[in-house]
């Protein structure tokens, strides 16, 4: 009401100052602003991705590091229109505090926008509805992450309201651990069959993790053999913190720690030399800054020669 009034008193001093403009100046006169109103209108219907019904379109965030390597795989998001009007909807995801997207899209009927969430981390997801002045904001953590196939997928309902529903297949993922560790406390795991009571010339190598700083951290820690991923483990760190992990066959290993928050990376081989009589471990510490220190230390005792076969066989 009150910008069509204002339009009308622009109308009217233009038409009384008429008679005082040259044929110059009425050449010359400002663009009506609804004309403005109605270009602003068409661009914003522009910028807003359309999806036919039926038809899904689909965004990938990420590098594709989960595909790889480790077990897990990646976590799928699907925002639908259930109703039988198009809906226009913000789809918004933040990772660690970093907007990774942000898109407006027009949906008709049963059309889908499918979200692909190709690195292992911490979002959240929030779905707006404006003409509905309707919000669902869902967090979506490590745990989304495993072997199985899972899906966030939220439906828009005619009325606007929103409907969330998880799922996920049900197969046995051995090897992938989500955990928390609270403040001072260690969480141990030992991967193998440990037979060093058996052997004494055969030992173990621990692996360890350890947040020095005074804030949580979530870490992954990755465990890789000559045989492929061995171990999956996402850990979220409070201070004081360990997580302990024991390598209890010998074999070649390689040790690959991420801290999620920072990115921070590091990768330490552990060779088949390293089971032998001496004791060894890989250690790894997170600092105030969520970076990563990684060292191999180990024993450096002389370990007794294979005793020689001296049977020979009798004759007769």
């Amino acid at each position: 009401m009150e910008r069509r009034a204002f339009l009308t008193t622009i109308g009217v001093g233009l038409t009384a100052a008429s008679g005082c403009l040259s044929s110059g100046s009425a050449n010359s006169q400002t663009t009506d602003p609804s004309t403005d109103t109605t270009e602003s209108t068409e661009r914003d219907r522009f910028e807003a991705t359309l999806v036919e019904a039926d038809e899904t379109v689909e965004r990938t965030v990420g590098t594709g590091a989960l595909e790889e390597r480790g077990r897990r795989r990646p976590h799928r998001v699907a925002v639908t229109n259930s109703g039988d009007e198009p809906k226009q909807v913000t789809v918004s995801l933040e990772r660690s505090g970093t907007t990774v997207l942000d898109e407006v899209f027009t949906l008709r009927s049963a059309a889908t926008v499918g979200v692909a969430l190709t690195e292992l981390g911490s979002y959240d997801l929030t779905v707006t509805v404006p003409a509905a002045d309707a919000t669902e904001t869902i967090s979506l953590g490590p745990d989304r992450f495993t072997c199985n196939v899972t899906k966030t997928s939220i439906g828009i309902q005619d009325g606007g309201a929103l409907d969330v529903l998880s799922t996920s297949t049900r197969m046995a993922c051995p090897g992938v651990v989500t955990e928390r560790v609270s403040a001072d406390a260690v969480a141990s795991r030992t991967l193998g069959d440990d037979s060093s009571d058996d052997d004494p010339e055969e030992t173990t190598h621990g692996v360890s993790l350890r947040n020095e700083s005074d804030q949580t951290w979530t870490a992954r820690l990755l465990v890789d053999s000559d045989a492929g991923p061995l171990f999956d483990g996402v850990y979220t760190v409070a201070p004081g913190g360990r997580v302990r992990l024991t390598l209890a066959e010998r074999g070649s290993y390689s040790i690959f720690f991420d801290v999620l928050e920072t990115g921070g990376t590091a990768t330490e081989p552990v060779p088949s030399s390293s089971f032998d009589c001496n004791e060894s471990s890989t250690r790894a510490t997170i600092d105030a800054d969520g970076e990563l220190s990684v060292s191999t230390m180990t024993t450096l005792m002389a370990c007794p020669e294979p005793t020689p076969d001296t049977t020979t066989n009798s004759s007769s």
